[in-house]
This record gives C-alpha cells, sequence and structure tokens, in this order.
C-alpha cells in the first residue's frame, strides 16, 4: 500500500503543523455534539463510536434527532444519513485526481476521513501529497472526535438546562450546510423551496401527517432530488 511504501515523514508532520488552525476549530464543535448527546438519550459509548465511525457533524446530529422518535426504523435512520453525505462523493473527486500516482487503498484511507474544511484548505495548497492529506486529515479527525468523547464524558456532570440550550447546535449546523450551498449556486434555492414545500406537506395535509417522522425524512430526500431532476432535464431539453 502506497501509504505506507510512499510514506514521507517531513511530510506528514507538515500536515499535522498546517491543520492546527483546523484542528481548534473542530474542538468546539465536537465537545458541543458529544455534549448534546445525553439530552437525546444516547448512550455514551454508542454516541462516541458514532464519532469515531461515521465523523460527520451534520450526520451524527440528524440521527440524533431520529433516534429521539420513538418509532425510528434503522433503515431510515441509514438512508438519511447516507444522503446527507452523499455531497462528499462530489467533494472528494477532485482530490482523488489530485492525489494521483498512489493506489485506490490509500486514497480511500485518506479520503474517509475528507470534511469540507480540510477539501477546501487542501485545494489552495501546492502540496499534494499524500502522507501531507494524511496529516492533515488525520489531525481533524482526532481533534473532532476526541473533543466529542469529552463532551460525552463530561454530559454525566453538566446541567441539564445548560445542555438543552446547546441543541442550537442542531439547527446552526444544517443552516451553515444551507447557507454554503446557496453561496455556491443560487439556484441551489429552488431545492429548498421544493423541500420545504414536501416538508409543509407532511406536516399538515392528511394522510401524509401520519407517516412516521423517520420515514418522512427519506421521503422529502427521495421525493426532493426526483422532483430537482424532472425540472433539470425539462429545462435542457428545452
Amino acid at each position: 500500500m502506497d501509504l505506507i511504501k510512499k510514506f514521507n515523514k517531513q511530510e506528514f508532520i507538515e500536515g499535522l503543523k498546517a491543520a492546527k488552525g483546523i484542528a481548534i476549530a473542530f474542538i468546539p464543535f465536537g465537545f458541543a455534539l458529544g455534549l448534546i448527546a445525553n439530552s437525546y438519550n444516547v448512550n455514551a459509548v454508542i454516541s462516541s463510536a458514532m464519532t469515531f465511525i461515521i465523523y460527520s457533524g451534520a450526520s451524527q446530529v440528524l440521527l440524533y434527532k431520529i433516534f429521539e422518535s420513538s418509532n425510528f426504523d434503522i433503515f431510515s435512520a441509514v438512508f438519511a444519513a447516507a444522503m446527507l453525505n452523499f455531497r462528499y462523493v462530489l467533494i472528494n473527486i477532485p482530490m482523488y485526481k489530485a492525489l494521483n500516482g498512489y493506489d485506490r487503498k490509500s486514497k480511500s484511507l485518506v479520503g474517509v476521513m475528507f470534511t469540507d474544511e480540510t477539501v477546501a484548505f487542501l485545494a489552495l495548497k501546492k502540496n499534494k501529497s499524500l502522507s501531507f492529506a494524511f496529516g492533515v486529515n488525520l489531525l481533524g479527525y482526532l481533534s473532532f472526535s476526541l473533543s466529542s468523547v469529552f463532551g460525552v464524558l463530561l454530559g454525566n456532570y453538566v446541567p441539564l438546562i445548560i445542555i438543552n440550550s446547546m441543541k442550537f447546535v442542531l439547527y446552526g449546523t444544517f443552516l451553515s450546510l444551507l447557507i454554503s450551498s446557496l453561496i455556491m449556486d443560487i439556484k441551489n434555492l429552488k431545492i429548498v423551496l421544493i423541500a420545504l414545500g414536501l416538508k409543509l406537506i407532511f406536516m399538515f395535509i392528511y394522510p401524509f401527517n401520519l407517516i412516521p417522522q423517520s420515514l418522512q425524512i427519506v421521503l422529502i430526500l427521495t421525493l426532493t432530488s426526483l422532483i430537482y431532476a424532472i425540472i433539470s432535464v425539462r429545462r435542457d431539453v428545452k
């Protein structure tokens, strides 16, 4: 595997040093994410494992919200998280090409630790070596994951009223994703309006409002993608 055969210790250390700013920025969010886990009645071990395995704050708060529902099902939870993280497939494509010359296993191992922040950071750097990218990604990963675990452990001793007040993280996370999407392309506003319209239907119109919340999330994500795809195809045909 090239990550081992072509590993450059100096470039790896440079990557760690370069990622200090990202690591510091990840600490408060990871800590807050771990802290609010208790308010959603998520087991400390499960919450910590989710952080290390999923490594996505947006998906984790979404899953917290789904798990809080008494009638959630595993399929809906996994599908909703996968749909939310699908953007990483597109985000990783340019980085995958930039790391040309390395085997797939090495690029995949480094790639699973990519985030919006590390991809944007690495895109601006001239150093495109795998060791440098590994250093940047690893420090960000450890910073976020360990601070989240610390938040989970400390959550047992923090008053519930303070933890509940931090649930704004849930809304702030998705709001930041929404704003970032609109900044990149204002046409994405159509997607937002479609999703909003579908959500209102599932909230107020019978019998759609009887559908479990976890399944609603899956249906809204799927239907929004389908409707927007149909609109785009018709526009291109014209």
